[in-house]
């Protein structure tokens, strides 16, 4: 019988099978190559980061990693306009995942631009994932932008995922506060002190709201009973010794003043109030070192501040 002879596969038909193994090789995106970027990043290139991050975004434009590592490489080089884009898009790549959404915030925080931030604030607050950190931050910075519609829906979608966060509920206070709603605020209060009654923070928080509408024996109360549970609470102590400091009580104001320095030593307000004191007790020296002090911390946080993009040099 005669042989049969074996057909030659074609070029064409070579090329082919390559182009099908080595194509999706070609496609896929390469760790060494991301993690290239992410060196650039670390030692300073941002050129090269942005480079390279975009390199692979060319074939792999729904890569969350890759939108983020090209916004951060972005907001080095001082594109922040790029920048927010890229993150924005990586957020709403990988909604479950806080990287994205944590870049985003930080570069809002920075920008000098309130419009922005506050713009920036309200899309992130509807677009994050279930965080709670990232929903409190949200909140918090846009109660101190004087946004209080987003501050106020970034906190019940915070409760809703974590209904007994004190921290939220802490922070639900302020937002009523600084929008003049005392009536609510003093209700939040006295939610979580039903709820959680050693909680300190609690009772500090009433007693700021009772200073504030003249009610000084009622703060009184609040402040010793936040002592009680927590002796080195900072704020009860600067603020319980500024009431006796008022009322001529040099003696006991000159002991909590002193110990919120010690427990809490950026506390400015502790020193201001030791000035006053020291000055009516005739102490000049006393007075003089406590005012060095003071202004220590006042210029370090203004620089701090400034440094941040922040829209308050303090919260209390």
């Amino acid at each position: 019988m005669p042989r049969r002879q074996l057909r030659r596969p074609s070029l064409l038909s070579v090329l082919w099978i390559l182009l099908a193994i080595v194509a999706p090789v070609l496609a896929a995106p390469s760790a060494a190559t991301v993690a290239e970027g992410e060196s650039a990043l670390r030692r300073g290139d941002a050129i090269a980061a942005v480079r390279i991050f975009q390199e692979i975004l060319a074939h792999e434009a729904d890569s969350w990693q890759v939108r983020d590592g090209l916004g951060r490489a972005l907001r080095a080089g001082g594109d922040l306009e790029g920048a927010e884009r890229e993150l924005r898009r990586a957020v709403e790549l990988a909604p479950a995942e806080p990287s994205p959404a944590r870049d985003l915030l930080d570069l809002l925080n920075a920008s000098q631009d309130r419009g922005r931030r506050r713009q920036g604030l309200a899309w992130l607050g509807e677009k994050v994932g279930p965080f709670p950190d990232l929903l409190l931050q949200i909140a918090r910075q846009s109660r101190l932008e004087g946004d209080f519609v987003t501050a106020r829906a970034a906190l019940a979608r915070l409760q809703a995922i974590a209904p007994d966060h004190r921290e939220a509920m802490i922070e639900e206070i302020q937002v009523a506060r600084d929008a003049l709603d005392y009536a609510r605020a003093e209700a939040i209060c006295a939610r979580i002190i039903a709820r959680f009654p050693n909680y300190p923070q609690a009772y500090v928080h009433r007693a700021r709201l009772q200073r504030l509408q003249g009610r000084d024996d009622d703060a009184v109360a609040d402040y010793r009973q936040a002592l009680a549970f927590d002796p080195d609470e900072p704020t009860a102590l600067t603020r319980l010794g500024e009431i006796l400091l008022e009322r001529g009580n040099l003696d006991e104001a000159a002991t909590l003043l002193t110990r919120a320095t010690k427990v809490a030593p950026e506390m400015y307000q502790a020193y201001y109030l030791l000035v006053r004191l020291y000055q009516k007790r005739g102490d000049s020296e006393a007075a003089a070192r406590a005012m060095t002090e003071f202004r220590r911390l006042k210029d370090k946080l203004r620089a701090n501040t400034r440094l941040a993009g922040g829209a308050s040099m303090a919260d209390e």
